[in-house]
């Protein structure tokens, strides 16, 4: 473009007044252009909107300027040559759909000079443009794949793609009753796109699911679904007991929880009939006192109504007689005259078997059930001043079989012997005096009688000795720690031989 400027000068020779613009850098580079406040350096970019703002940045070397907007290579929209004070923006609202140019024509001076009395100047022009496209379409919507029947909490959402045939699909966004829980890149779906929501974000019952599809300048379609969230719950019992006591009360303990966090409810089957006939609610414990061995369960229930249990094997046990593991051997006596003896017996809680012997290695000796009296024959010789040994050991699940308890009793089967006696009426009775040994256990008692199948009194043995028997010359006898008793002796009257 070539403008001519005239003015009556009187030199008739030129005169160059500026430099060519190349020698000055003026480029269209200069130039920029903002679409709706990005700055785009040509290459297609997109918007959203169906309108558009574009800022045209004057350079510093700017002349006049004018600016057009072109669609499909046609100029929909051309400004006249106009001075710019500095940036310009135009606006054009309500565009179709498509792809268009934005460009800035800048004037730039050349040259200018003399030529018989006129000023002559050449100019050029710098061209910037850049191009962008709108988009004012939402993506197809997403097809959202509904569940048969109720799902776990974990069960993943998927639905088919959406397409786009404008700025295309950028990513998925997943929603759980009307909130944000997943996104999902477009790029990271195929055939089918699959989200994982959380499982605390989906919790037991009915829930409203919305898949939405996004372009990449943000239209939006949406496809919704319901969802019947149902989760299994997992279930043990704590710690439960290797045995229990017959009809003593024992707590039971559960834990459980749902992937998604819902509050459980505990039933129990706490006699082993299949039934759930005891109800603790959100108490995850139950007490139950046992006479027999049983199969207790738990089932604990999610809000939704899913359900699951745990069962253990109660072993019901025999309770001891006392608190002290031991046995005792005719009542604790030190002495007996009888080889077949009477065992007192307590056992370890939990025990239920013992054996019982008097050979601590107890060769052949076998097991039978925990009782609290038993029988045994010391096999032992007899009138023996060493005592006899019973040795028990009690056996069961969690019970040191090696724990050996024992007791000892001295066996005497000897009587003893009376040597003399004699008596003399006192008041009260008769008194007596007397002489008696015994080898092994010793004499503990003296009894006296008026005759055979008359009362028998008896006091603990004395040389001299009162005895309540109405008698001149009673029938005297003693009787050792054993239990053996010597003859019956008539007592003389004293200083007779």
């Amino acid at each position: 473009m070539r403008t001519v400027a005239r003015t009556a000068l009187a030199a008739s020779c030129a005169v160059t007044l500026a430099a060519a613009p190349a020698a000055l850098g003026q480029s269209a580079a200069d130039i920029g252009i903002v679409v709706n406040n990005a700055a785009w350096n040509n290459g297609t970019a997109w918007t959203g909107a169906t309108e558009a703002h574009i800022t045209f940045q004057r350079p510093s070397w700017a002349g006049q300027a004018n600016d057009q907007l072109v669609l499909n290579s046609r100029v929909i929209s051309s400004s006249g040559w106009f001075t710019p004070g500095g940036d310009w923006t135009r606006s054009w609202r309500n565009l179709a759909e498509g792809t268009y140019l934005a460009r800035a024509n800048v004037r730039t001076q050349v040259s200018c000079y003399m030529s018989y009395g006129s000023r002559i100047c050449s100019y050029g022009t710098a061209t910037r443009s850049t191009s962008f496209s709108v988009d004012g379409s939402a993506p197809s919507t997403p097809t959202v794949h509904g569940d048969a029947g109720p799902v776990g909490s974990g069960e993943a959402v998927t639905w088919d793609p959406s397409w786009d045939s404008g700025s295309g699909v950028s990513r998925y966004e997943v929603l759980v009753d009307g909130l944000v829980r997943a996104e999902v890149g477009a790029g990271e779906c195929a055939s089918r796109c699959t989200a994982t929501v959380g499982s605390l974000h989906m919790p037991d019952g009915s829930r409203h699911v919305t898949v939405r599809a996004i372009d990449a300048v943000g239209n939006v379609a949406e496809a919704h679904a319901a969802r019947d969230v149902r989760d299994t719950p997992q279930v043990r019992l704590v710690d439960p007991p290797l045995f229990v006591l017959k009809g003593r009360q024992v707590l039971l303990k559960a834990a459980a929880s749902v992937p998604n966090g819902g509050e459980l409810s505990y039933d129990w089957d706490l006699d082993g009939d299949g039934e759930f006939e005891t109800s603790t609610g959100a108490a995850p414990s139950a007490r139950v006192s046992p006479d027999r061995d049983a199969t207790v369960a738990v089932r604990a229930t999610a809000p939704a109504g899913g359900q699951a249990t745990a069962e253990h094997d109660l072993d019901v046990r025999v309770v001891p007689p006392s608190d002290d593991p031991g046995v005792t051997i005719e009542q604790g006596e030190r002495f007996t005259n009888n080889q077949r003896v009477t065992l007192e017996l307590s056992w370890p809680a939990g025990a239920t078997t013992m054996r019982i012997g008097t050979d601590g290695g107890f060769r052949g000796v076998r097991a039978q059930p925990v009782q609290a009296q038993a029988t045994l024959r010391l096999d032992q010789a007899a009138d023996s001043r060493l005592p006899h040994v019973v040795y028990v050991r009690f056996q069961g699940p969690g019970i040191d079989a090696r724990e050996t308890y024992t007791d000892d009793i001295i066996l005497d089967t000897t009587a003893p012997v009376i040597d003399q006696a004699t008596a003399d009426q006192v008041r009260g009775g008769a008194r007596i005096m007397s002489r008696a040994r015994d080898g092994l256990s010793g004499v503990e008692s003296l009894e006296a009688t008026a005759g055979p199948r008359r009362p028998v009194a008896r006091v603990p043995y004395a040389r001299r000795a009162t005895v309540r028997v109405a008698a001149a010359r009673p029938l005297v006898r003693v009787v050792d720690r054993a239990g053996n008793a010597s003859r019956w002796m008539r007592a003389r009257p004293p200083g007779s031989r």
